[in-house]
């Protein structure tokens, strides 16, 4: 059973890296390792396996987000090189998934988890493309607005800054960018995005402001102009407090921010 196996090789978030490395025997990685093989061949005969069953993804899902995988994939030399492999095999089950399933959305955010660690021997740049097709070219207005209050609720949240800021680097910003004017930019969505950035964006780093400010560049750009009406100035008080900032490049996407806010509307009195 995969879902024991996960339990047997894996410790909670909150125990300690010394109960994680004790759960980590030979024989609990072993069964983890057959139970892929097992799934592997059943998706590859059934393509719908993995959205029919919800125990199995659900199992994935716990094991990728797991300190057990993400220290195994830090220290792969203490482990059998057979083992190697599993970030790589969670990582295309949970693609093959998402593919099935574009109405979890929750996935995505799920997948970006991989490149929050320094770089392994692993490439998970498939990951990234896969991504970056999906918000660009696959989802819908409903999926894309489901995608855009998630990580409205992710800025507001106490999240990692790292986490939010490849959530806007791999899926707001490509999104925003690849989609009409006039299609998700009316979509409530937006305004619940705005409204978060009005409300907490002075409390961030200048790493995770410069990518806000390219998403307000976009807004700017493609939202309708009376759709803009109510936080036009508060958008621009928001990016000339983000101007005061010394750092380089934030700066930049500060000025650039500012000058679409100029070309595109009357600067207000």
């Amino acid at each position: 059973n995969l879902s024991q196996a996960s339990s047997q090789s894996n410790a909670p978030d909150s125990e300690k890296d010394t109960s994680i490395q004790r759960s980590m025997t030979v024989s609990a990685l072993e069964l983890q390792h057959q139970g892929f093989k097992i799934v592997e061949i059943l998706a590859s005969f059934n393509p719908q396996y993995l959205e029919n069953h919800n125990d199995v993804v659900r199992a994935l899902r716990w094991l990728w987000r797991s300190r057990g995988r993400h220290y195994r994939l830090l220290h792969e030399e203490e482990i059998s090189p057979r083992y190697h492999c599993e970030s790589l095999a969670l990582g295309k089950f949970l693609v093959r998934y998402a593919q099935e399933n574009t109405k979890d959305t929750d996935v995505l955010f799920d997948l970006i988890r991989i490149f929050l660690q320094p770089l392994s021997s692993v490439d998970f740049s498939f990951i990234k493309h896969f991504l970056l097709n999906m918000v660009s070219s696959v989802f819908s207005v409903e999926q894309k607005s489901q995608i855009l209050q998630r990580f409205s609720s992710l800025l507001s949240s106490e999240g990692s800054e790292e986490t939010k800021i490849l959530s806007a680097q791999m899926l707001a910003i490509p999104m925003l960018k690849r989609s009409s004017a006039g299609s998700i930019f009316k979509d409530h969505s937006v305004k619940l995005f705005i409204e978060s950035l009005l409300k907490d964006g002075g409390s961030y780093g200048p790493k995770l402001t410069c990518e806000l400010l390219q998403i307000v560049d976009i807004l700017i750009e493609r939202m309708q102009s009376e759709d803009m009406t109510n936080y036009r100035k508060d958008l621009l008080k928001y990016i000339w407090n983000a101007l005061k900032c010394n750092e380089p490049t934030t700066k930049y996407y500060g000025y650039l921010a500012v000058s679409r806010f100029i070309a595109v509307f009357e600067t207000p009195s």
